[in-house]
C-alpha cells in the first residue's frame, strides 16, 4: 500500500520554482506542468510546477487544485503576480508554506487580510513533513 502527498510550487520566477522542486524530488515529466517525484519506501511525493505562468494561470490552478500542500515563493521585490499567486494559494484550502528571504513582517504585509497571512514562513524548503497516513492506495 502506498501513501503520499501532492505539492505545488508557485513562484513568479519559474527558475526559482524549479530549484525548490528539485530539492523535493527528481524531474520525471517536463511539460506545461513539470512533475517531480520522490519515493521513500511506501511514501510517494509528487511536486507540481507550472511552467507557463503568468501567460497561462490555468495550469497553476489545475496543479494547486490537486495539491494538499502549496509552497509559495515570494521574491525580494514582490509584484502583482505574487499577489495573484497568493490569492490562488489561499483559495486552494491546502496547507501553504511561504518561502522568502524577506523579513517575516514584510511577507505578512504582502498578504494582509487573506487567509495565508498567518502561513508558515521559511527561508528555504528542503523537505515537507509527511502527512497523516490515511487509507492510501493499494495496487494489486
Amino acid at each position: 500500500m502506498y501513501f503520499g502527498n501532492i505539492t505545488s510550487v508557485l513562484s513568479s520566477d519559474p527558475q526559482r520554482a524549479g530549484k525548490i522542486a528539485e530539492r523535493l524530488g527528481k524531474l520525471h515529466e517536463n511539460a506545461k506542468v513539470n512533475i517531480y517525484y520522490r519515493r521513500n519506501g511506501d511514501y510517494i511525493r509528487s511536486v507540481l510546477v507550472g511552467t507557463q505562468y503568468p501567460e497561462k494561470v490555468i495550469c497553476l490552478a489545475e496543479a494547486v487544485s490537486m495539491s494538499s500542500t502549496v509552497i509559495l515563493n515570494v521574491p525580494d521585490s514582490p509584484k502583482w503576480t505574487d499577489g495573484e499567486l497568493g490569492l490562488l494559494a489561499d483559495s486552494s484550502g491546502a496547507k501553504v508554506i511561504i518561502t522568502s528571504s524577506l523579513p517575516e513582517d514584510k511577507v505578512r504585509k504582502v498578504f494582509k487580510g487573506i487567509g495565508i497571512e498567518n502561513a508558515e514562513i521559511v527561508q528555504e524548503v528542503n523537505d515537507i513533513p509527511k502527512g497523516k497516513r490515511g487509507t492510501g492506495v493499494s495496487f494489486t
